[in-house]
Parts: structure tokens; C-alpha cells; sequence
């Protein structure tokens, strides 16, 4: 018990005077495992393998213990709404400020209220959440880009986009699900936004009034103050940027951007695709529409982006006009999740 009590290190009782008594009163004291001595020498390689065992599994727990520590120190300063939820009667186990910041509601409602992610739910996203539901129960696999609306404790509509991992036991039975939930109210305004400013614009070209000048001149005030990076490029050069897109690939101001080159700035080992991919979509005048991808800074660190793309006509030339956000602290949350997840099921097989 002193042992135990100022250390974690594994104890094996060797005895050749034990009992089932000595051994039910050395586990509760804190033995990691109990093993008896015999007169067959062949013993020893059991007594070798018991000993490798344990080291092992001290071994596995500790690193366990140090990557929920990581895990919750970075959930818990994360922009994203975190949730764990119990499958069997859908009650919070745990969220993270975020959640609490982006939904008005403190722990203690939702601690409180196991029917309140039923209640400020959209009604448009109504079905969508129930087939998310269905989805976990009959998939019990790792649901991606799924977007839900909500109505806020102060009345404001939210749209979030999220990773939801269930959690299964031995049997295969789901015993709770974490989600990972980014706010996207701001950039579906902003895309809607864009579309409506290109639009504007399109037809204002056609026209060729002055109202076009004024209309540009207020469509890229918009783009100067978006939160997203705005980017226009051919398959060759950056014909465009605002100021966020200077700031997130490492630059100062947009016209150390524009006219730079886009390979140094696309990761090296798919450039090459990449770009030829662009000059595909700029003949044929299509665009993918979104796209997770990494991209290089000017300072060499890599930063990984979520883009919505469309086609354009920029000063008579097709390009691509590409909204980017930084997903970076995302997909490194996603992937710490799913670290834990896999030594967690590790661990309890």
C-alpha cells in the first residue's frame, strides 16, 4: 500500500506462501498481478512474460493518460463546439467553452436538460438530425461534413459543420458519441454574399456601365473585410488576394501575392496535379466546389485549407475565384480524436 501510494510503477506479488485470501487482499492493496511459485524452473518464462505484461500495460496506460491530458487541454481552447453524448438517453457528458459560447446555453442547461439538442434545433434541420441519428446507429462509423442549424439561447440562427465519432464497446454497442462542431454562419453568409456580389458583377460587365466601377469598388471592400482568404488565380499565377489571404500564407500584403507564382505555395508532392487540374477546369469552365487540401506558407509551415471554388471571367481571361478558410487547428483536433479513439478501443479489446 505505501508503494501504491506514492507511485504508479507495476507490482508483481512472487510468493511460494500465498493463498486465494493473500492474493484477493495484495490486488486490493494495489498489485498489479499475483504469481506463485513452483518447482517446475519452466515457470520462470511465465513469470518473464507476466512481468513484460504489466510493464506494457503501464506503459500503454500512461501514454494514454498523457494524450487525454493533450486532448482535453486543446478541446477545451478550441473554436470548435465539442460535445460527448451518451447514446442510451442522450445526455452530455462533457462540452467545451466553445459550445457554450456559440450556443448561448451554460454546462449546467445542457447537464441539466438531456432534451435540449432536440429543442433548439432548426426547424429545417429537423429530419437532417434524425437521419444523423439513424446514421450512427446503423453505421457506428465516423459521420463527416454534416451540417445542422440551430437557434441560439438568444435567438440567433447558427449553421455548424461536424465530425460526430461513436464510441463502441466490446459487444459493438454504441456508449457514446463525441462531435466536433465548426461554426460555418459567417462563411455561408460570405458565400451567398459572393455569389450575389459575381452576379452583380457579371452583369454589370456585360452592360459595361459605371455602375460597374462602383459595384467592384464595393465588392472588394467586402472581400478586404472578410475573415476568409479570397483568392483569384489562373493556372499559373495569383491574379488576386485580399488581406486575409496574404496573412494566412505568411505575407505582409496582397500584392506580395498577386503575380507570385501558385506552385511554391501548393504542397510539392501533388503541385504538379494540381495545377494541371486547374488547367483542366479553366478549358472546360467548371470548378470543384469544395476541397480540403494543404498549402504552404511563405515561411515554409504548412497550413491546411477548406476551399469553395467557381469559374470567372477576371479582366477577359478565365480563373478561379477560391474562398479559403484555415482548418488547420480542426484537422489537427480530428486527428488527436481519432488517436485516442483507436488506443481507447485499444484498450478496452
Amino acid at each position: 500500500k505505501k508503494i501504491r501510494e506514492e507511485s504508479n510503477v507495476p507490482i508483481i506479488m512472487y510468493t511460494g506462501q500465498g493463498s486465494e485470501t493473500v492474493a484477493s487482499a495484495a490486488f486490493e492493496a494495489g498489485v498489479n498481478d499475483y504469481v506463485r511459485k513452483q518447482m517446475d524452473p519452466g515457470h520462470y518464462v511465465m513469470l518473464a512474460r507476466r512481468v513484460r505484461i504489466a510493464v506494457e500495460k503501464r506503459r500503454s496506460e500512461d501514454q494514454i493518460n498523457e494524450l487525454m491530458v493533450t486532448y482535453e487541454r486543446l478541446v477545451d481552447n478550441a473554436d470548435e463546439a465539442v460535445f460527448r453524448v451518451k447514446w442510451d438517453g442522450g445526455q452530455v457528458l462533457y462540452l467545451n467553452p466553445a459550445a457554450e459560447r456559440i450556443f448561448g446555453s451554460s454546462r449546467e442547461d445542457w447537464y441539466e436538460d438531456p432534451d435540449l439538442g432536440f429543442q433548439i434545433i432548426h426547424p429545417n434541420y429537423v429530419e437532417q438530425q434524425q437521419q444523423v441519428i439513424k446514421d450512427i446507429d446503423e453505421k457506428r462509423t465516423p459521420l463527416r461534413n454534416v451540417v445542422l442549424g440551430w437557434v441560439t439561447k438568444n435567438g440567433r440562427d447558427v449553421l455548424l459543420e461536424y465530425t460526430i465519432i461513436p464510441v463502441l464497446d466490446e459487444e459493438g454497442e454504441v456508449l457514446y458519441y463525441e462531435s466536433i462542431g465548426r461554426d460555418i454562419t459567417a462563411q455561408r453568409q460570405m458565400t451567398e454574399a459572393l455569389k450575389s456580389s459575381e452576379a452583380i458583377a457579371l452583369q454589370m460587365v456585360e452592360e459595361r456601365t459605371l455602375e460597374l466601377r462602383a459595384s467592384e469598388e464595393k465588392y472588394r471592400s467586402l472581400l478586404e473585410m472578410s475573415r476568409d482568404a479570397v483568392i483569384v488565380n489562373d493556372a499559373d499565377k495569383f491574379l488576386f488576394a485580399n488581406s486575409y489571404a496574404a496573412q494566412l500564407l505568411g505575407l505582409n500584403k496582397p500584392s506580395q501575392l498577386v503575380g507570385a507564382k501558385v506552385a511554391p505555395f501548393l504542397d510539392p508532392e501533388d503541385s504538379e496535379l494540381r495545377l494541371a487540374n486547374i488547367k483542366i477546369r479553366l478549358a472546360e469552365g467548371k470548378a470543384p466546389r469544395r476541397q480540403e487540401f494543404p498549402m504552404i506558407r511563405a515561411d515554409g509551415a504548412t497550413v491546411h485549407v477548406e476551399g469553395i471554388f467557381n469559374t470567372i471571367e477576371y479582366d477577359g481571361k478565365p480563373a478561379i475565384l477560391a474562398t479559403l478558410r484555415d482548418i488547420t487547428e480542426r484537422r489537427r483536433l480530428e486527428e488527436m480524436q481519432d488517436n485516442f479513439m483507436t488506443m481507447a478501443t485499444h484498450e478496452l479489446k
